[in-house]
């Protein structure tokens, strides 16, 4: 479905590809799709994108990335 006024889809799909620094992009990109109100309908990815893709998908992509940037394991998901 597209928003009559820009041309532009309201939801959208992504694929996430692989690369630690791409990773922390995606992270960006999806935060800045949020901001612009476009809604990610589904979700694919390799590698570190998978795990992006994986904490997006929990709808919980922050308390899931702060592994990342903590290295702590409390309240991160099992897989």
């Amino acid at each position: 479905m597209s928003d009559h006024n820009s041309g532009f889809p309201k939801n959208i799909g992504l694929a996430l590809g692989s690369g630690s620094a791409r990773g922390w992009a995606h992270i960006g990109v999806i935060r800045a799709l949020a901001d612009a109100g476009i809604e990610v309908k589904c979700i694919a990815g390799t590698s570190i994108g998978s795990l992006v893709g994986a904490a997006f998908a929990l709808n919980d992509m922050e308390q899931e990335l702060r592994f990342f940037e903590t290295n702590e394991y409390e309240g991160v998901h099992q897989v």
